[in-house]
C-alpha cells in the first residue's frame, strides 16, 4: 500500500507543483478486534507449535502421561501446525484495512473506505478541481 501512496504523491506533485513537499501520508489503524485477533493467533501459533514439537519431552521429563488429546494431535502434528499457520495468516490479513483517503485542506475529498474502490486518475483530478486546484501539468503523466 505504501507504493500506492508514493505513486499518488509523485502524481500530485507533478500535476500540482504548489503541493510539492506538502503531500503527507499516515497509517490507518485496523479495528481493535483485528489487532486482538492477530495477537491471539500469533500466541496460539507459537505456543501450539512448541507444545506439539516439544510437548512429549516436557511430559516425559515430568514423569506424566500426556493427555489423550495430545496423543491425537501428535498423530496429525503437521496438518495441525499447518492449520495454526493458516489461522495466523487469516488473523493478520484482518489487519489490512484497505484504507486510502485523500484530504484537501482538512476536508475528506476521496475515500476508498466509503466507496470501496481505489480512486482513479480522473477521480483525483475531479476532486482537486472541486477544491479549486487547477492542474499545471496533466498530459505527460
Amino acid at each position: 500500500m505504501k507504493g500506492n501512496f508514493l505513486e499518488l504523491r509523485k502524481f500530485l506533485e507533478f500535476t500540482y507543483p504548489e503541493l510539492r513537499g506538502r503531500v503527507a501520508g499516515q497509517h490507518y489503524p485496523p479495528p481493535q478486534w483485528a489487532q486482538t485477533a492477530a495477537s491471539l493467533a500469533q500466541v496460539l501459533q507459537l505456543a501450539g507449535t512448541i507444545s506439539i514439537l516439544a510437548g512429549g519431552l516436557v511430559f516425559g521429563a515430568l514423569g506424566m502421561e500426556p493427555p489423550g488429546a495430545f496423543a491425537a494431535v501428535q498423530e496429525h502434528k503437521w496438518p495441525v501446525i499447518g492449520g495454526l499457520f493458516v489461522l495466523n495468516s487469516m488473523a493478520n490479513a484482518a489487519l489490512a484495512t484497505g484504507a486510502f483517503e485523500v484530504f484537501i485542506d482538512g476536508e475528506l475529498a476521496l475515500s476508498r473506505l466509503a466507496t470501496g474502490q481505489f480512486p482513479g486518475r480522473a477521480d483525483i483530478l475531479r476532486a482537486f478541481a472541486q477544491h479549486g486546484l487547477v492542474p499545471v501539468q496533466d498530459d505527460d503523466w
